[in-house]
């Protein structure tokens, strides 16, 4: 069952990035996200303008394939669902994996072409 993402959630997720082979800081996840415990979770960044930003979706990899799949959908259904509630009208994200792409777009989102993601450490 899909809930939203509390802190004691964090080691899990972590434990799945590192599994992906990506470090992830716990304190740069944004304040708001969804889960299904042991499948997987997505982010969204509230803004307070009506764009929100949708980050951090990951899985476990020794889930099931078919319950991976399944909790990542619901997982962005409840991402829309809060946007709508919050007044975001458009909802962005980034991606360089093509299943979240197609998964995207099974959504209703439309692809804006090839994009650059910039970014910089604020030290």
């Amino acid at each position: 069952m899909v809930r939203l993402v509390v802190p004691s959630d964090f080691k899990e997720i972590v434990s799945w990035h590192k599994t992906h082979g990506m470090s992830v800081d716990p304190s740069l996840f944004p304040k708001t996200g969804f889960i299904e415990p042991g499948i997987a979770c997505g982010f969204i960044y509230i803004t307070g303008t009506p764009v929100g930003f949708i980050e951090g979706y990951c899985s476990n990899p020794d889930a099931d394939p078919h319950d991976r799949n399944e909790a990542l959908d619901s997982i962005t259904v409840s991402i829309i669902d809060l946007a709508k509630n919050v007044g975001i009208k458009v909802l962005k994200a980034e991606t360089s994996d093509n299943t979240i792409l197609l998964r995207a777009i099974r959504h209703g989102y439309k692809t804006l072409g090839e994009r650059h993601s910039i970014v910089m450490e604020v030290k």
